[in-house]
């Protein structure tokens, strides 16, 4: 699955969203998001599709979980989302 890194301008606190996201989601987004992580959408879009996405997602998120702890690399080998500066 692709992943993207999206740095925040510190003073501005804007974001460069990729092409390929604007191009997948569209110009209007909405966000959910809460401490560690959030979902992007694009507005008006069915909630039940968006739900069925981020199981998907998940999916995905746990496999990769399982990798990096049976090969001990990764956030599950130790550091913390708090530890880590995005930096």
């Amino acid at each position: 699955m692709v992943e993207f890194n999206i740095k925040v301008h510190e003073k501005q606190r804007l974001a460069y969203i990729p092409q390929e996201i604007v191009e997948a989601l569209g110009f209007r987004l909405k966000a959910k998001p809460n401490r560690y992580a959030m979902v992007v959408y694009p507005e008006g879009m069915n909630v039940a599709q968006v739900v069925r996405s981020v199981e998907i997602l998940l999916a995905d998120l746990r496999h990769q979980e399982n990798v990096e702890r049976t090969t001990g690399t990764g956030a599950a080998a130790g550091a913390t989302a708090e530890g880590a500066t995005g930096k």
